[in-house]
C-alpha cells in the first residue's frame, strides 16, 4: 500500500498533463447471456497496456465469477507484448 499512493498520485499528475493517451473505455453488450466485455486502453511514457473485462451478471445464479480480466502491456524499445495476468477478479490484475 505504501507504494501505491505515490504510484497513483504520479499516474493522474501524468494523466492531467496530457503525457498520458487513455480514451474512453467501450464496451460492447455480450446479450445473451446478458453480459458485456469492457476494453480499457492506456500509452504512457513507459508503454502500452490495454485491459480486458468481461462482466456476467447471470453467473452469480451459477455459483461462477461475475467478472473476469486480462491485462497486456508493452514496454521498452522493441514494445513486444506481455501478458501482466488474468483473474476472475478485475482487481486483482497488476496496475
Amino acid at each position: 500500500m505504501a507504494d501505491l499512493i505515490p504510484a497513483m498520485e504520479k499516474a493522474l499528475i501524468d494523466f492531467s498533463s496530457g503525457k498520458v493517451t487513455q480514451p474512453v473505455r467501450q464496451v460492447i453488450a455480450v446479450d445473451p447471456p446478458g453480459g458485456f466485455y469492457g476494453m480499457m486502453a492506456a500509452l504512457t511514457p513507459e508503454g502500452l497496456g490495454q485491459k480486458i473485462v468481461t462482466f456476467y451478471p447471470p453467473n452469480a445464479e451459477k455459483d461462477l465469477p461475475t467478472h473476469m480480466a486480462s491485462g497486456m502491456k508493452a514496454t521498452g524499445q522493441r514494445n513486444a507484448c506481455a501478458p501482466v495476468g488474468s483473474s476472475a477478479r478485475a482487481a486483482d490484475l497488476p496496475s
